[in-house]
């Protein structure tokens, strides 16, 4: 196990399954049941993974990668954005969204919606991100939509497209 999932493992006895992988379902059921649990585990685990994400980004910058892309839940709640030159939120409607992760995660209605009030809504990250996909056609349309924006991207850099937003 590494070293990440022994601490959530001896913060939160039975999320370590015995092979040393965490045991997501458990772990989300038992800290979107508990803000002061949620708060515990983002305490230890967001410091880690923020030392992580500056690691990862210095060496993609070292390469002279021109573009990286980083997928956080709680980007703007953590304010991480501030370290980004655009934000890109894949979007869909509320109830389509909790339509989508009961399937996904094999959950009820309540604890979908628990996860989802535990994060700022669609609507406002909508709101203050650079660049929007609407993620609420099938999957082929989502996948053209990705294309199209990475395209887009690979045309000119990124500080260009935000100069030209400005």
């Amino acid at each position: 196990p590494s070293h990440l999932a022994l601490l959530i493992g001896k913060a939160f006895p039975g999320v370590l399954q015995s092979n040393g992988i965490l045991d997501r379902k458990a772990l989300g059921a038992r800290v979107f049941a508990n803000l002061q649990e949620r708060q515990a585990l983002e305490a230890m685990t967001h410091p880690l993974i923020a030392q992580e994400m500056a690691s990862r980004l210095q060496a993609l910058a070292e390469q002279k990668v021109r573009m990286a892309l980083y997928d956080v839940p709680l980007l703007y709640e953590k304010h991480l954005e501030l370290g980004m030159q655009g934000v890109v939120v894949v979007w869909i409607p509320e109830d389509l969204q909790i339509e989508r992760l009961m399937r996904r995660d094999g959950i009820s209605l309540d604890f979908a919606r628990q996860k989802i009030a535990a994060q700022m809504s669609l609507e406002e990250k909508k709101k203050l991100a650079t660049w929007v996909i609407d993620n609420s056609g099938d999957l082929q349309q989502t996948e053209a939509r990705v294309r199209e924006r990475v395209r887009d991207f690979s045309r000119s850099s990124v500080e260009q497209r935000l100069c030209s937003i400005l």
